[in-house]
């Protein structure tokens, strides 16, 4: 089965990487790896990817910091390139955006961030749409594990 992953900036920057986040970088490439074989579809937003590239910019190594931004550069020019594994995902109407803004109070209480929030809007949306296909926010962080979607099996929400 094809799934999709919608991944957080957790998992892209063990992916690429980056110093001081790769505390599980072997385990993470070989998912990716596996999941690559599997035909599996990956999702990026314009939210992980600013986050992503904000942490690339703070690396203090300016020869590891060139190279993780490169990294980065290839991943999404070949993504923009190919279309197949993975898709960037378009930014939000002026009007979804506000509607996120306004839940936001509500999210950062439960301790989430805008990132997040986005995440799990785009996680509702897709599964919506791809309701045949696993759907999941592939992430390190333990709120956002439970947005896994698979089909005729009850989704988990934390």
């Amino acid at each position: 089965m094809t799934a999709i992953w919608i991944v957080d900036t957790s998992v892209l920057l063990e992916i690429l990487d980056v110093p001081g986040f790769r505390q599980d970088r072997e385990a993470i490439v070989e998912q990716y790896e596996r999941r690559l074989r599997n035909n599996d579809r990956f999702q990026l937003s314009m939210g992980v990817a600013i986050e992503t590239g904000n942490h690339i910019a703070d690396v203090k190594d300016g020869n590891i910091r060139r190279d993780r931004a490169m990294r980065f550069d290839k991943l999404v020019r070949s993504t923009l390139e190919s279309g197949r594994a993975w898709q960037i995902l378009r930014l939000p109407e002026p009007h979804e955006f506000a509607d996120w803004c306004s839940q936001f109070p509500d999210e950062v209480m439960r301790g989430f961030s805008l990132v997040d929030a986005m995440l799990i809007r785009t996680w509702e949306t897709t599964r919506r749409r791809g309701n045949m296909f696993r759907v999941a926010i592939w992430t390190k962080e333990r709120r956002l594990m439970g947005y896994d979607h698979k089909p005729q099996q009850r989704e988990h929400r934390n």
